[in-house]
């Protein structure tokens, strides 16, 4: 199906995560990448899923992001969620595997899979 004129003159929106305050002001912090979900990770950032990117994204509370490859290629990585002992899993739902990263003190990442200790 074709797209409708309107569409077709729309500017696409910056994928971005959003904040708002205490007194209703909405902040966006560009990041590049589609994401579904987001959860708060044990380092006081938040972390996201990286949907159509195969990865798991940082977003600090200033706005800085970076992201984290997952070594399985076309993952979809999709759900997320802050686990015990400063771990991040996330699902792969493309490859319907389940991850894991273990957050370091300096912010960074380390990936792993669910079945390695």
């Amino acid at each position: 199906m074709p797209p409708l004129a309107s569409e077709e003159r729309r500017p696409r929106e910056p994928i971005s995560i959003g904040e708002e305050t205490t007194a209703g002001v909405i902040q966006q912090f560009p990041v590049g990448v589609v994401s579904w979900r987001i959860t708060p990770g044990p380092d006081g950032n938040l972390w996201f899923a990286e949907n159509e990117s195969s990865g798991v994204g940082r977003i600090t509370p200033t706005g800085t992001a970076k992201s984290f490859p997952v070594p399985t290629q076309n993952s979809n990585v999709n759900g997320i969620a802050l686990g015990p002992n400063g771990t991040v899993w996330f699902t792969e739902q493309g490859t319907d595997k389940i991850g894991r990263l273990t957050v370091c003190a300096s912010g960074d990442a380390t990936p792993g899979d669910a079945g390695s200790d």
